[in-house]
């Protein structure tokens, strides 16, 4: 079971065309769409970290959809579809 209160942060970026697993066919994490690999997302959660694809609709949501898109990516790592997931995003 998860710790009370601990953080898990979120990192997006891209990959580069130099990046072995650029252009590979891939499933975004977030919405399980089929695409080449151009996105990531790394979870950082205690000691351990997960990198995984986004597609580029993903990657490229703002706002409350970005917002979506992160508790859609912390529930699919949790594995807990019910899961009530406050956002704080850092600026």
């Amino acid at each position: 079971m998860a710790e009370r209160n601990r953080r898990i942060n979120l990192h997006y970026g891209r990959l580069q065309e130099g990046d072995l697993n650029y252009g590979l066919s891939v499933t975004c994490y977030a919405c399980s769409a089929p695409h080449k690999a151009s996105g990531l997302v790394r979870i950082e959660y205690g000691p351990d970290t997960t990198d995984a694809p986004l597609c580029d609709l993903c990657l490229s949501q703002e706002g409350p959809r970005a917002d979506k898109t992160a508790r859609t990516i912390l529930r699919r790592y949790f594995n807990s579809p019910d899961f009530e997931i406050p956002i704080e995003a850092e600026h």
